[in-house]
């Protein structure tokens, strides 16, 4: 089972991302900030909730490599800004669960295809 790291400082929001996620088959460790995250988490693709991109979005890595980052943002312009972040994607809210679902699916396949080459 993959795992999916979001980090989302809305509780309600959190919530819904984290069962949406769980429901298509992950394994969802949350948390409120980059901050907290664990050492010893390794996730596969992280899904970071922000008012905007920035060039200084945390980094996670795991197994030596960095994880890939997918960002949920309010701003409407970062929507074709994600290679620009060296983001795996980029959704703008209101995110539509499966979505972000599907989303994820495709950044793991596309990892998946990297790491067996």
């Amino acid at each position: 089972m993959k795992t999916v790291l979001l980090i989302e400082p809305d509780a309600d929001s959190a919530r819904t991302y984290s069962e949406s996620l769980q429901r298509a088959g992950f394994h969802v460790e949350t948390t409120a900030t980059d901050d907290e995250v664990r050492r010893e988490l390794a996730p596969d693709v992280v899904v970071l909730s922000l008012a905007r991109a920035e060039r200084s979005m945390p980094h996670v890595f795991a197994h030596g490599r960095s994880v890939p980052r997918i960002v949920l943002s309010s701003e409407p312009s970062d929507a074709a800004r994600a290679s620009e972040f060296n983001c795996a994607g980029i959704l703008i809210r209101p995110v539509m669960y499966d979505h972000l679902v599907t989303l994820v699916r495709r950044v793991l396949k596309e990892v998946a295809a990297v790491q067996a080459v």
